[in-house]
């Protein structure tokens, strides 16, 4: 990529080009998806289910 530090917003037109396969998937995919994906989610739901539990304040 030319010149990473300049803002140009025509870099994310979707118009412009393709995405690459994987861009949008937060732990990758493919022969080099993340290993702690699985662990990643479950951990992410455990923490926002024990703070959905919590009493707001007041």
């Amino acid at each position: 990529m030319r010149e990473p530090d300049e803002f140009r917003p025509e870099r994310w037109d979707e118009e412009a080009r393709p995405a690459p396969d994987h861009a949008w998937f937060p732990f990758g995919g493919g022969a080099r998806a993340c290993l702690g994906a699985r662990f990643a989610t479950v951990e992410a739901v455990l923490v926002l289910a024990t703070l959905a539990q919590r009493p707001g304040p007041g």
